[in-house]
Order: C-alpha cells, then sequence, then structure tokens
C-alpha cells in the first residue's frame, strides 16, 4: 500500500504529458503510485504516457471517453482503490519542483487537517521559469485585461479569511480555511495540493456542473471538513500555453454566480452568509465607482477601450449592489 496516490488527467497532452510524469518520478518522496487517466485523447497522449512509465510498475494507465477533467479525476481516484493514505492530481501540462511531495506531505503531517497546498511560478511551453510572465502570455477578457496574475506565487500568496470586517489576510503560518473560499479562489490548480483521501471522499470529489471552477467549488466542500496546511514555497511550475490561456466566457461566469450564491444562501452558516453579501456589496460598488471614473477619463484620454470596459464595470457594479446580491 502507497503512502500516496496520484491521477494525472490527460486530453490531447502528447506534447507536455512526458514532462509531467516525469517531475513525478524525480520526487524525493518515494512511496507513492499514480494514475495517468487518458480522458479520450485524439493525439498519442496514451502511448506517451506508456512509453514514458516503461519500467515503472508505481504507474498504471487508464482510458475512457471524453468526459472532462473532472470525470477523469474522478476516475482517477476510483482507480487508486482506496489504497492511499493522501492523493493529489497533477494536471498533464505542468511540473512538480522535486521536493513537492515531500513538502505537502511534511506540512500536512505536522498541522493536520484536510491536507496541504503550495505556492506556483510560471513556466512557458519548454517549461522554462517565467518570473512574472509575459502580459501576452496570460490571456485576456473581453475588455482587453489579464485573466491572470503575472507573478504566480503573489497569486497563491494572497490568502485571507472573510470575516465581519472584510478580507483579512493570513499570516504564512496560518493554515488555508473555508473562510477564505466564500468569495474567490486562491489555489490556482489542483497539482497545488496534497489532500487526505478519506477528506476528498467524503467532499465528494469534483463536480463536472461547475467546471471550470470546479476546484474551487470543491475546495468549499473539502474545507468545510477542516483546514488546509499552508506551504509558503514554490512547489509547482503551471505552464503557459495556447490550450490554456482562452477565457471561458459565460460558463465561468455562471459558475461563479452559483458558488457565490450557494454561500448567500446560509449553506455554510448565516454569520458566513452574511459576511459574503456585504463583501460582495462593498466590490459592486467599488467596482461601480471605478466604472464611472473611466466613463470620464477614458474618451479623455484617447483610450476608448478602458471606456468601453467602464461603462461595463458601472452597469455590473451597480446591477449586482442593486439587487443586494
Amino acid at each position: 500500500m502507497a503512502k500516496l496516490g496520484v491521477v494525472i488527467p490527460a486530453y490531447n497532452s502528447e506534447r507536455f504529458l512526458a514532462d509531467a510524469i516525469r517531475s513525478l518520478q524525480s520526487q524525493t518522496f518515494r512511496d507513492w503510485k499514480a494514475v495517468v487517466v487518458d480522458d479520450g485523447s485524439t493525439d498519442r497522449s496514451a502511448a506517451v504516457a506508456e512509453e514514458t512509465a516503461v519500467g515503472e510498475g508505481r504507474i498504471a494507465l487508464v482510458r475512457q471517453d471524453n468526459r472532462g477533467v473532472c470525470v477523469a479525476r474522478n476516475r482517477g481516484f476510483e482507480e487508486l482503490g482506496g489504497s492511499c493514505e493522501y492523493v493529489s492530481f497533477l494536471d498533464g501540462d505542468d511540473l512538480w519542483l522535486p521536493d513537492a511531495l515531500e513538502r505537502l506531505l511534511g506540512a500536512s503531517s505536522t498541522q493536520g487537517g484536510v491536507g496541504a497546498h503550495g505556492l506556483f511560478e510560471y513556466c512557458d511551453e519548454g517549461g522554462v521559469r517565467l518570473s512574472p510572465a509575459p502580459r501576452e502570455l496570460l490571456g485576456e477578457d473581453v475588455y482587453g485585461y489579464p485573466l491572470r496574475p503575472a507573478d504566480g506565487a503573489s497569486w497563491s500568496l494572497s490568502r485571507s479569511a472573510l470575516s465581519a470586517k472584510g478580507l483579512v489576510p493570513l499570516d504564512p503560518n496560518q493554515p488555508t480555511s473555508l473562510d477564505g473560499f466564500l468569495v474567490s479562489n486562491c489555489i490556482q490548480t489542483p497539482g497545488l495540493t496534497l489532500l487526505r483521501a478519506e477528506a476528498f471522499e467524503k467532499a465528494g470529489g469534483f463536480d463536472p456542473e461547475f467546471w471550470p471552477c470546479e476546484d474551487w467549488e470543491f475546495y468549499q466542500r473539502l474545507l468545510s471538513l477542516g483546514t488546509l496546511a499552508f506551504v509558503p514555497e514554490v512547489i509547482l511550475r503551471f505552464r503557459l500555453h495556447s490550450r490554456n490561456v482562452s477565457s471561458s466566457g459565460d460558463r465561468g461566469e455562471n459558475a461563479i454566480h452559483r458558488i457565490r450564491r450557494r454561500a448567500l444562501s446560509g449553506h455554510f452558516g448565516q454569520e458566513r452568509a452574511q459576511w459574503t453579501r456585504s463583501y460582495l456589496r462593498r466590490e459592486a460598488w467599488l467596482k461601480a465607482r471605478n466604472g464611472l471614473k473611466w466613463c470620464v477619463l477614458g474618451p479623455l484620454r484617447g483610450n476608448w477601450q478602458r471606456a468601453r470596459s467602464g461603462w461595463a464595470d458601472l452597469a455590473s457594479g451597480l446591477s449586482t449592489w442593486a439587487r443586494r446580491v
């Protein structure tokens, strides 16, 4: 029985999958086994997995029809067969640093809770570190703003907890709790986490209905069971490439609204619902005020793109504020 199980979902990942698997094979922590789930790829992903794992008895490959990353992750967990104390999910285009699992396991074992998570940095298609990442690689929304921060570590370092006073920053020695996930997600990708298998199973796995925000929705359910220990060090490289920088559009916005509505409904307690409502109303008002500023300044400066985004922010902010969320 291996102490740790790793699931690597792969869909048309032939360019990067070998690197992901090798980053697992290079881990300083050795007591693991892994399942690569080929999610109906139309390229050589399955063949690449088999070739990279030749002679490696700890890595199994399973194939399924294309059903999405949520189903692939859940399938991989099932294939582990309940034989591991911990589980982690590494996307087929990301890379772990050599001591990633050792650091996560050490933090979780020492601090308890439902697992642990760490920081990430960006890398290019060749796996070369990018810090900060160039704007052109970050992807943009319809108004031309980057979808991601240029510095990956800062994304995860911006941990906070929602309270009656608003968002309160957490110290590095404090664990990550549900109160930090009521209005946003500070964990960029599941490969940043190591979870107790029992907690993952009890939380219910990833729900495809919330894709592409399925990880945020899952973390809310997971963190209702306990906290995540925090490792304030980079453990993973998140690869930026043409297939992972596009916006998810309306489906993503819909998922965000559904996740927030659940918190507002009192699902996690009435006190948390009130904190969430107050925070979102305050943010909506600030968004509207900033939008109004650019409605005025944009045309004066000849920046019509910012002017258009200003009108959109003004309308969106006022609408949210008027609905009392």
